[in-house]
């Protein structure tokens, strides 16, 4: 009996997996039951790039008054199997630890959302909890640079980063949108499906930064040429003082003389 010799000979007893089901009498009691609860609206995936902080509850919203929704983010599809034990690891606790959102490497993580009555109390052990706490989940998507490819390629021209590839690379970029791929850490571990944001860089925009350039260099030529306008015309101007000057200086003194 393991569970009785665990302390004396140092048996260990490891969990591989846990599956969580419900079936359909207990699924109906569950829905009854939270009937009544708050609803989370405006949960979507999220794409950031390593090192961003985003507003994880930018456009998220809560049903119910008093109402507050927060969040925390698991790494479910970043862990690495050893020896068949899986694991997830909380990476960021709530919005009070936004800042660990930039310490997130390249890849896939989960966010879950909770809504609870900021005016009630928590319960926590082994009791019967008073709140009904609504949960929502979405993916956090993290990258290292943001997907861009010229109007017309094909998505197999993007080089993406390990772990990710297309569902179909064949498919030709027209427009600014999401395409489907998916992403699987290592081939033994599980697979997410998701989209990811492409953008066009069209070549419009290499054109309209030359005319840019040469529009500058136009400007500065001229404003040289005025430049070198008013020397010449500051020169003519000293000269003409000077002469000027001379020349009174003379009659002065000749009429001194007489």
């Amino acid at each position: 009996n393991a569970g009785k010799y665990l302390a004396v000979d140092d048996t260990t007893f490891k969990v591989d997996w846990v599956r969580w089901l419900q079936n359909d009498e207990q699924k109906a009691a569950s829905e009854a039951y939270y009937a009544d609860a708050s609803k989370i609206t405006g949960v979507n995936d999220v794409v950031m790039n390593i090192g961003e902080t985003p507003d994880l509850l930018k456009g998220i919203s809560t049903s119910k008054e008093n109402y507050i929704v927060d969040y925390s983010v698991d790494d479910e599809y970043m862990f690495n199997n050893e020896g068949g034990l899986t694991n997830v690891t909380l990476k960021v606790s709530g919005k009070s630890d936004k800042g660990a959102l930039s310490k997130l490497e390249e890849g896939v993580y989960n966010i879950h959302y909770s809504a609870y009555d900021s005016t009630g109390t928590l319960s926590s052990g082994q009791i019967t909890p008073t709140q009904k706490i609504a949960r929502e989940s979405s993916l956090l998507i993290v990258l290292a640079r943001s997907l861009n490819v010229k109007r017309g390629a094909t998505l197999s021209s993007i080089s993406l980063p390990k772990g990710f590839k297309w569902v179909n690379e064949n498919q030709v970029v027209k427009e600014n949108t999401k395409f489907d791929a998916i992403f699987q850490k290592s081939e033994n571990e599980r697979s997410v499906k998701l989209a990811l944001p492409v953008t066009i860089i069209d070549d419009t925009t290499s054109l309209k930064a030359t005319v840019t350039d040469s529009t500058q260099k136009e400007q500065n030529i001229s404003r040289k040429k005025i430049s070198a306008v008013k020397t010449s015309d500051d020169k003519k101007l000293e000269d003409f003082l000077f002469t000027s000057l001379l020349s009174g200086m003379i009659l002065y003194l000749l009429k001194n003389k007489r």
